[in-house]
């Protein structure tokens, strides 16, 4: 019987060159409409980065200036839209290659990344120990004899430091 292997991806920044929630925000509003509500935003994400609120909270509000009170019908619709015109010019194709040789491999392949729905994030934010404590709660990791990790910031250590193959920043040129 063949072991069984795994491949956790980061999404932003490690599959993607830029932040794929960013980016959707800017396809949602225009380039205008989205510096319009970031300027609003600045006083909350300079207190997250001097750590006077958490990932989290500055996330949240984030998600509930660009997308807070959407039908979820209409936040789904956007972001397939998003999917369909903007995403693939956000793919490295070096990730993607890997990704597709992991799924040709017989690999059980997971993207670990934040899930937001309209306006709100569906739990705390999936970054550092929040992401380990998701993918252990997901998956039994003694079943696999080999693990593969790819990330690419210190978010991504935790899920990282749980790889028998860890790979950090491996899609960069």
């Amino acid at each position: 019987m063949p072991e069984k292997q795994l491949a956790l991806f980061d999404f932003d920044g490690t599959i993607t060159h830029a932040d794929s929630m960013l980016e959707l925000a800017r396809f949602h509003r225009g380039t205008t409409g989205y510096w319009a509500t970031m300027a609003t935003l600045a006083p909350g994400l300079a207190l997250h980065k001097l750590g006077a609120i958490s990932a989290t909270i500055a996330k949240q509000r984030f998600l509930s200036a660009f997308f807070g009170g959407m039908v979820h019908e209409h936040f789904n619709e956007l972001c397939h839209r998003f999917c369909q015109q903007k995403l693939p010019m956000l793919l490295r194709p070096a990730a993607l290659e890997r990704l597709r040789w992991h799924q040709q491999q017989g690999h059980q392949v997971y993207l670990v990344s934040a899930s937001a729905v309209t306006g709100r994030l569906a739990n705390n934010n999936c970054n550092g120990e929040e992401k380990l404590r998701r993918i252990k709660a997901e998956l039994a990791l003694e079943e696999y004899s080999e693990i593969y990790a790819y990330g690419d910031s210190s978010g991504d250590t935790a899920m990282l430091s749980i790889a028998t193959q860890p790979h950090f920043k491996p899609f960069r040129n």
